[in-house]
């Protein structure tokens, strides 16, 4: 035994390694000229103009806005801008990050070197923007492909309007400039309530845009599509403008005038149009913590699509655990230390990285860790902080099958097992503590449990096989609990074409609202159930959902009770 020690030991000392600087990505861009966006805004402008003729083209009822005489708080009050982007399924890492800016230097020789400093200036007076460039690129992360394949960050509307121009149809894995002959590709213009300022979502997903057509009116916040590389683009990116007196322009010009709406030194924001909450010009974030069980690769180039990520939140044996992690604008020069920790809170051990580039979207080198049957079996946490957040992933080794849990809860925790979890937990109302259950079959929560306002609390179905692609495999060496477990609640077909029966043989409760809730935690159905002797039966017409994974939540007599149900 104690020579096994000794090889547990050293295997965990000669895997907990660093693999070197990764090669870094490039920001993406597109490239559409002042020719090109004349164009494509004369073409919106004549197709705003047959709407109007055709008695298509309904605001909600405001004031017709005149530039002379209106004030900005006015035009501001109107179009208070939301951000243009939202992760499509809940996540504790943002989705995107900010490549290029508006440029606000109008002199430009002419040449095909776009990012020469003396022909450029951003809102701040900084560089990060390229000649002529009148729009915000804002990437997807972190695996830029992975991320459009699974539509995994969506465009939402920044404010509300009619949709007087919408493009769909065209090639969306362009990853060099000058590939399109269509340099805006799938693409949506909407003319604000104002009448008067136009905001364009450029290169998106084909097949992804929204149903909703021409003279359409779309709320604030509304599903537009999502982010891809169709046009003339380097990577997937949503390129995101705003143009204001588009039809008002006294000189004819049917471009408008182009609107930075970021407001910095450079850029006073005496405009009509600004963002709500807008984002610091240094916005560090952590985009993404994983662990892989094989050492995960990187995209080789601009070009590079398919990659093996090896992604798995499970281990047993001797196992060699990767952790990777990256950053957003990362850029003070500062040191972070990742720390990973066992199910009982004590340090496993911790390794600590710097940025030395430029590079905004930063992949840290991996750390290989081993694994042995002498540590701890439970749930572990993989974290960092940086300003100021905690972030933090979980991944179980030796996953447990169910856990009951009890008492006071806080900081940061999580537990993952392959079957059930019931607790009667409390969290204080703190924003410092973040408690998240995780579990492939179900969550209950019990009489006594609270999350108490002001704390987060997180519960899902994303346990130990379900939270990677490797659920398929795993799934087919999972424990599974007691057989009384499977005399509660029960869905079936599972997964199911959309009519689906639910059955309760010993409800212990004599009503129940059921919630259908999609992977944005956003209800999509809601009734009530009654039961009869303990029965609670009833069959769900969820034919009009969509295809995907979605909570069933069922809440009566100070319990709730959660399963997950795939539609497909």
């Amino acid at each position: 035994m104690r020579y096994n020690l000794k090889i547990s030991l050293l295997l965990a000392a000669i895997m907990a390694i660093a693999t070197g600087y990764p090669q870094q990505e490039s920001r993406p861009g597109c490239l559409i000229t002042p020719d090109e966006m004349r164009a494509y805004t004369d073409e919106v402008r004549m197709q705003t103009d047959a709407l109007k003729q055709a008695d298509k083209l309904h605001f909600y009822p405001v004031e017709r806005l005149d530039a002379d005489s209106i004030s900005i708080e006015k035009f501001l009050d109107l179009n208070y801008l939301g951000w243009p982007l939202r992760n499509a399924n809940y996540s504790d890492f943002p989705g995107w990050a900010i490549g290029n800016f508006v440029d606000l230097d109008y002199y430009s020789d002419g040449d095909e070197d776009y990012f020469e400093d003396s022909e450029t200036e951003d809102y701040e007076c900084g560089h990060r923007t390229y000649d002529g460039h009148q729009g915000i690129d804002i990437g997807i992360h972190p695996y830029h492909w992975k991320a459009q394949d699974d539509g995994a960050v969506e465009v939402v509307a920044a404010a509300s309007g009619v949709i007087v121009d919408k493009r769909e149809g065209y090639y969306d894995e362009y990853c060099v400039w000058g590939g399109a002959a269509n340099s805006r590709g799938n693409s949506i213009v909407i003319l604000l309530d104002d009448t008067s300022t136009a905001t364009f979502y450029m290169h998106m997903k084909d097949g992804s845009l929204t149903s909703k057509v021409e003279g359409d009116y779309v709320q604030k916040g509304e599903y537009l599509g999502t982010v891809a590389s169709s046009g003339n683009s380097t990577g997937p990116h949503l390129h995101f403008q705003i143009n204001y007196l588009y039809e008002d322009d006294p000189d004819g010009d049917f471009t408008g005038y182009n609107q930075d709406a970021m407001v910095g030194a450079c850029n006073d924001g005496s405009y009509f149009a600004a963002f709500e909450e807008q984002p610091p010009y240094d916005d560090p974030a952590v985009l993404t913590l994983e662990t892989h069980s094989s050492s995960p690769e990187l995209y080789e180039d601009n070009c590079d699509k398919d990659i093996g990520l090896y992604y798995d939140n499970s281990f047993t044996g001797f196992a060699t655990v990767y952790f990777r992690s990256k950053f957003r604008d990362w850029v003070d020069g500062s040191s972070i230390t990742h720390w990973i920790y066992y199910p009982s809170g004590l340090v496993k051990t911790f390794y600590t990285r710097t940025n030395p580039t430029d590079n905004r979207t930063f992949f840290a080198p991996d750390q290989a860790v081993g694994f042995s049957p002498f540590d701890e079996s439970g749930t572990y946490r993989y974290t960092v902080e940086m300003d100021g957040e905690t972030y933090s992933h979980y991944f179980a080794y030796n996953c447990i099958a169910s856990q009951t849990l009890s008492g006071a809860r806080s900081g940061h925790g999580g537990n993952m097992v392959s079957f059930s979890i019931n607790s009667t937990q409390t969290i204080s109302g703190s924003s410092a503590n973040y408690i998240q259950y995780m579990a492939d079959e179900y969550v209950q929560l019990n009489p006594g449990f609270e999350a108490a306002a002001g704390c987060r609390f997180v519960a899902n179905l994303k346990g130990c096989n379900n939270s990677t692609a490797f659920a398929e495999t795993a799934d087919a060496t999972r424990q599974v609990a007691p057989e009384s477990i499977f005399s509660e609640l029960q869905l079936y077909p599972n997964p199911s074409m959309g009519m689906v029966n639910l059955y309760w043989p010993d409800a212990g409760m004599e009503q129940a609202a059921l919630r259908v809730l999609n992977q944005r935690g956003e209800i999509v159905y809601q009734s009530n159930i009654s039961s009869s002797d303990g029965l609670m039966a009833t069959v769900l017409d969820l034919q009009d959902l969509a295809k995907g994974v979605y909570m069933i939540q069922l809440t009566g007599d100070q319990q709730t009770i959660v399963r997950q149900l795939v539609l497909q």
